[in-house]
């Protein structure tokens, strides 16, 4: 499962993941992107399992390549169940099994990664 269906599948019931799962490709984020315009917040509310869930996620521009395409981009996340702030472990643990299944996805990123320790 790729990240962004890990992401969808946390965050999203069926009937929404459609309009989502558009705005988190690549292809969306590469138009929104740029350096010019470094921020792209996606704010969400609806129910899963009769819980109230509230959220933004962020996606930040790093760099392009020498085609000005997205190269490296973060996303972050702000989640909230019945209004109720997740705790900070909650949301570290989430940002590390993201993280975790990003690398394994992408060989250069952990080229990547080892260059830059």
């Amino acid at each position: 499962m790729g990240a962004v269906e890990q992401i969808l599948n946390e965050l999203f019931e069926e009937n929404q993941k459609k309009e989502y799962r558009h705005v988190l490709q690549l292809d969306h984020l590469n138009e929104c992107l740029t350096k010019e315009n470094p921020v792209l917040e996606i704010s969400y509310c609806h129910q899963i399992k009769h819980t109230e869930v509230k959220g933004k996620i962020t996606a930040v521009y790093l760099d392009c390549d020498e085609k000005n395409h997205l190269h490296h981009f973060a996303l972050g996340f702000k989640i909230y169940y019945d209004t109720i702030e997740m705790d900070e472990k909650q949301q570290l643990m989430r940002y590390y099994d993201q993280l975790k299944q990003s690398i394994l996805e992408n060989d250069h990123y952990i080229e990547a990664l080892m260059a830059m320790a």
